[in-house]
């Protein structure tokens, strides 16, 4: 029996890397749609991308760009997904959206942007899969976040909205998760998946701390922590988007084209090990 080939954009990313490895690990041969490469972006561009590369048995849509008000941004986060259903045909398609999607107080550019890649879903026609914040302990994705302030060399590190709370999955976890779906029979829903775990930023910055065997003060800085400065420097694209997921400032509702989650998956998300 022949294993089956997923094509999965944003194969390279944070997600992506440890979904290559989950789809792997069960035996799928897993095809690298790379867009990074490609001089622009464009339904016929896409066309041709997928035409060289497949066919697929599933395809499975990782890729995001965070950079807010960006065209190329923009084409990935709200009008690929479209682009992708359509040419992969009814039910074959997963799709990696947030799960911000479905609180309409949430109007940040990005939150945007992938309200517009799910509306430009044929209904029915894709699984769609909300996972909240998406979290390693290694330091990468929002954990580097935390490693450089640990890098700092001070018994105090600033912070900002410290008390924000979440339920962050970690990568691998949700990465097994997506590969079992994609591999099931399963029809095509949506899926919010969020860990068990309701974490402030203090309760994250304590466990990665802990972890790395670290000493380390979280301060709170409220709006001073938008200043910049050698301490206090003005906060990167990933430091602005992990404000505006906190449970504390979400409140689900009716959002106008956006279907509600179907279902939720809950993952397990244990504090860090110690030598993480």
């Amino acid at each position: 029996m022949n294993p089956p080939v997923v094509g999965l954009t944003g194969a390279t990313g944070f997600l992506g890397t440890a979904l290559t490895a989950a789809l792997t690990r069960r035996g799928a041969r897993v095809v690298a749609l790379r867009l990074g490469p490609l001089p622009k972006l464009d339904r016929p561009t896409i066309e041709a991308l997928l035409a060289g590369a497949g066919p697929f048995d599933r395809l499975i849509n990782c890729a995001a760009d965070k950079r807010p008000r960006d065209a190329r941004a923009w084409f990935v986060n709200a009008e690929l997904p479209g682009i992708l259903a359509a040419l992969a045909g009814p039910g074959r398609l997963i799709h990696v959206s947030t799960a911000n999607v479905d609180h309409p107080d949430q109007g940040d550019p990005y939150t945007e942007s992938k309200r517009a890649g799910e509306r430009g879903l044929a209904a029915g026609g894709a699984t769609v899969l909300r996972p909240g914040l998406i979290w390693s302990w290694s330091g990468q994705g929002d954990g580097a976040l935390f490693a450089r302030y640990l890098d700092l060399p001070l018994p105090w590190h600033p912070m900002l909205s410290p008390g924000n709370r979440y339920r962050p999955v970690l990568v691998g976890d949700l990465a097994e998760a997506i590969a079992e779906l994609a591999l099931s029979d399963r029809p095509p829903e949506i899926v919010r998946i969020l860990g068990d775990r309701a974490c402030s930023l203090f309760d994250l910055f304590a466990d990665y701390a802990a972890g790395r065997r670290r000493r380390a003060l979280p301060l709170a800085l409220g709006w001073l922590g938008r200043l910049p400065g050698a301490l206090t420097r003005p906060m990167t694209r990933h430091e602005r988007l992990i404000q505006l997921l906190p449970l504390d400032r979400t409140r689900s509702g009716p959002v106008p084209g956006i279907r509600s989650a179907a279902r939720e998956l809950v993952l397990p998300f244990p504090p860090a090990p110690r030598g993480a």
